[in-house]
């Protein structure tokens, strides 16, 4: 039989709908990449390795005011298991902690109670990023970012390590603080990428003994190329509610003007859960005021809320108790 002879067999509605949802996927994932962005490159194992350094915060044009060497936003990134349609959204937690349709419909769902629904709570939940310039020194992987100046989102692990550098352990005191975004004491950070239990792991990563990364004029050079932290977690960053609950409606089949959603779903047997429900469940969602923004770990255990700063204006979110300590620990530096 001719291959053209087997397309002729296919079934044009399965082609079709594997054709929709390949178009979704890509649509979905926002394909365009901003280059300003810089990405670490691994190999077939997804291993990788990279030398860079965290950069300080650029002035604001015109001013002495002196933005952050970080920002953090709360961000969305799943798939719906049974469309194949992705979510992958900003969360508007990150300004001031406006409200969030992903954060107000999870809320809903895991005062169900319901086993299953709380394990959808866990797929959707959100998602923390933190955002800094950093300057490349070496990327085998893509020689040509070396000496050039990219933002680079990174997550809680990273951050962990900065935040170890700068507050060591009190019962270690010989270890002294180091202001990693420093040009001159700062320290240059070895990224390394390996591949965990199905998962990028970045443990053994590490921070060299702190020492100037140029010379003052070359210094001058690479803080002029930087970019603005502040403008990354602008308003103009983030959709609004109604076009963020059009974007979730869609990728989680809910009825916009009933709040329902109709699905099959597995369901654990009826000992392993709260609630007793049918195979295909009917989820009401109403919307009250007092439901707080959260992250569920899993089914059974549920993260307190990061408290965050921010102006309505859109000034980073960052953390206060972080940024008084690094700004005692950079006057005594220069004391």
């Amino acid at each position: 039989m001719s291959d053209f002879s087997k397309l002729k067999r296919t079934n044009k509605a399965d082609n079709l709908a594997k054709l929709r949802a390949q178009t979704e996927a890509l649509d979905s994932k926002q394909q365009y990449k901003d280059e300003r962005y810089w990405m670490p490159v691994t190999d077939k194992a997804d291993n990788g390795s990279a030398i860079i350094r965290f950069l300080p915060g650029v002035f604001v044009a015109g001013t002495d005011d002196q933005e952050e060497s970080f920002v953090r936003k709360w961000y969305h990134s799943f798939q719906n298991l049974s469309n194949k349609m992705w979510y992958i959204e900003n969360n508007l937690n990150t300004l001031n902690n406006a409200k969030d349709p992903v954060t107000d419909y999870n809320s809903k769902l895991w005062k169900t109670e319901d086993l299953v629904l709380r394990k959808q709570v866990s797929r959707q939940k959100r998602k923390l990023a933190y955002i800094s310039n950093i300057y490349v020194i070496k990327h085998p992987g893509r020689p040509e970012d070396e000496g050039k100046v990219f933002l680079y989102q990174y997550g809680q692990k990273i951050f962990d390590k900065i935040k170890e550098k700068l507050f060591p352990p009190e019962d270690e005191p010989d270890l002294e603080s180091v202001d990693v975004f420093d040009f001159e004491v700062g320290a240059n950070f070895r990224l390394r990428i390996k591949k965990v239990e199905g998962f990028r792991n970045y443990d053994s990563s590490s921070f060299d003994n702190p020492k100037s990364l140029a010379d003052a004029d070359e210094m001058a050079a690479i803080f002029d190329q930087q970019y603005s932290l502040r403008a990354e977690v602008a308003p103009d960053k983030f959709k609004s509610y109604a076009d963020l609950k059009k974007r979730l409606d869609e990728v989680l089949g809910i009825d916009t003007e009933t709040g329902e959603v109709r699905e099959e779903v597995e369901r654990p047997a009826q000992s392993e859960r709260k609630l007793a429900t049918a195979t295909r469940t009917t989820i009401k969602v109403t919307e009250t005021e007092e439901d707080p923004p959260f992250d569920v770990e899993d089914a059974t255990s549920q993260k307190e809320t990061v408290a965050v700063k921010s102006t309505a204006t859109g000034k980073a979110a960052t953390d206060s108790d972080f940024f008084a300590k690094l700004k005692v620990s950079r006057q005594k530096a220069t004391s």
